[in-house]
């Protein structure tokens, strides 16, 4: 029974409650809701954002990049469209910590995440890709547990569960923020949902609504 129990967890298909991280083994998101429902991200490890592109993906990962850009350099594999330097110095993310690849074919820019990951120079790795198979998925994630750092791809495609994922977040777009659906998560349940309402830190892209707009946005 032991054995059984063992290689179910190695697979993660086995969730036990005594089974939740500790809270060092968790980065705070910068966000109280997102804390409280979720204890932070994954200190390391394979992570998946399923979203369409500039609906505020990025600014959910500004307070990541700030923490983690103290510990080594922040790798951008194909990001959609050019960064900008000037608006992530502005949200304290030093353009210098930054490593971007760009024009990479999803084969190369596996293999140049994983890379990254081994070196040890990363502590973060972005990359945006379609899918992942299985095989890359464990290597990228064996990588990043090496090394103490997370790999998180960003795509616009629904992820596949049964990869060694420690979280697998979709995220939706709100008049005032963010809208978040667990759909795999290491240590817990998945199907939860919660809001992040970003309208005082970014007042000018996400003002105030009337209380009927309000009222449309909960049933939208």
């Amino acid at each position: 029974m032991h054995s059984l129990l063992e290689q179910l967890t190695q697979r993660q298909w086995l969730w036990q409650g005594s089974a939740l991280p500790a809270a060092g083994q968790q980065l705070s998101s910068g966000y109280a809701e997102f804390d409280r429902q979720l204890g932070g991200w994954p200190a390391s490890g394979l992570l998946v954002l399923q979203s369409q592109p500039a609906i505020g993906e990025l600014r959910l990962l500004l307070p990541l990049f700030k923490q983690l850009q103290q510990q080594g350099l922040l790798g951008l594999i194909n990001p959609p469209q050019l960064l900008q330097a000037e608006p992530l110095a502005a949200e304290g993310v030093n353009p210098s910590q930054l490593l971007l690849l760009s024009g990479l074919s999803e084969t190369d820019a596996l293999w140049a995440a994983e890379q990254l990951l081994q070196s040890g120079l990363c502590s973060l790795v972005l990359l945006w890709q379609g899918t992942l198979a299985r095989k890359a998925a464990r290597r990228l994630q064996l990588a990043a547990q090496a090394q103490q750092a997370l790999v998180l791809q960003l795509t616009t495609q629904q992820p596949e569960l049964t990869l060694p994922l420690a979280l697998a977040l979709q995220l939706l777009p709100q008049p005032q923020g963010l809208q978040l659906k667990v759909l795999k998560r290491r240590a817990g349940w998945a199907g939860q949902q919660f809001y992040l309402n970003w309208q005082d830190e970014w007042p000018e892209l996400y003002p105030v609504l009337t209380r009927t707009q309000a009222a449309l946005a909960e049933t939208a």
